[in-house]
């Protein structure tokens, strides 16, 4: 079979461009040129040899090409994630695979018969599915298959690798979810209950901490306002509610808008004209 050397290639290196952790954005990087590689191979072989049946046509868009094309598809799914994700904060990265999750459970209610189809290995249409024959007829309103080499691909070829992509991707989200959900309770468990509460109005806090937000105190001024709330709410064992109506608040004053940061700076030039410890 004239794909099979390109195939075993791409068979006998894969393994060594999964990334055992996730976050090793260099390794999914090297996976995704495994699979453009393999894929232009194929294509270069399929303009050089041609498909001579109907058979050999769905054989090699169903089953061959599907595999590097899932595999680039996942990759790119989890290089895209970790560089999305949440950086300091666990409860937000929480949040962020739970969403992920949820958008992959969507994609799949969407397909659900296209994914009968072919999880009960049904064949009856996979003339149309898995050759070119239809690549003649262009409808005005396409999707995102429009612009897609009508010598290389199919009406389902995508769609398929995708589903392949997604049920590995999923696998991914369920670790790293389960992950988060470790370090989290690992957290909570090596760190000492704190006695320290907020005692001020929460309009105090939320002067402070919009202060600190956009001096760059946090991360070089590249965190999120909500994560460095949510975590003195958690440190000080307090609820600033809505903290962006409480600064809209702080807005409207018509005089001593930053009353609580000019009280700060009075109490420490006291202090230090006191001179003590």
């Amino acid at each position: 079979m004239v794909f099979e050397p390109i195939i075993t290639r791409f068979n006998r290196e894969l393994p060594f461009v999964i990334p055992l952790n996730p976050e090793n954005i260099e390794k999914i990087r090297e996976g995704i040129h495994l699979c453009r590689s393999t894929l232009f191979q194929l294509k270069e072989k399929v303009s050089e040899v041609g498909l001579d049946s109907e058979e050999a046509e769905i054989r090699f868009f169903k089953e061959i090409k599907a595999e590097p094309l899932s595999w680039l598809i996942y990759f790119v799914e989890v290089g895209g994630c970790e560089l999305r994700k949440p950086r300091s904060d666990i409860e937000f990265q929480k949040q962020f695979f739970k969403k992920q999750l949820h958008k992959t459970e969507c994609f799949f209610q969407k397909h659900r018969d296209f994914i009968h189809y072919m999880e009960q290995k049904h064949t009856y249409w996979d003339s149309r599915f898995f050759t070119r024959k239809v690549a003649n007829d262009f409808p005005l309103l396409q999707k995102e298959n429009y612009y897609r080499d009508p010598d290389f691909s199919t009406s389902h070829d995508f769609l398929w690798a995708k589903i392949k992509a997604m049920n590995r991707f999923i696998d991914y989200l369920h670790e790293s979810l389960t992950q988060k959900l470790l370090q989290r309770d690992q957290r909570v468990e090596s760190t000492p209950e704190s006695n320290l509460r907020w005692t001020l109005p929460k309009t105090a806090a939320v002067e402070l901490l919009y202060a600190l937000h956009y001096s760059g105190a946090f991360n070089h001024g590249n965190a999120q306002l909500k994560e460095v709330v949510h975590l003195f709410e958690k440190s000080l064992n307090t609820d600033l509610g809505n903290f962006y109506n409480t600064f809209s608040e702080i807005r409207a004053r018509k005089i001593d808008r930053t009353k609580y940061l000019n009280l700060l700076t009075e109490k420490l030039l006291k202090k230090i004209e006191e001179g003590d410890l």
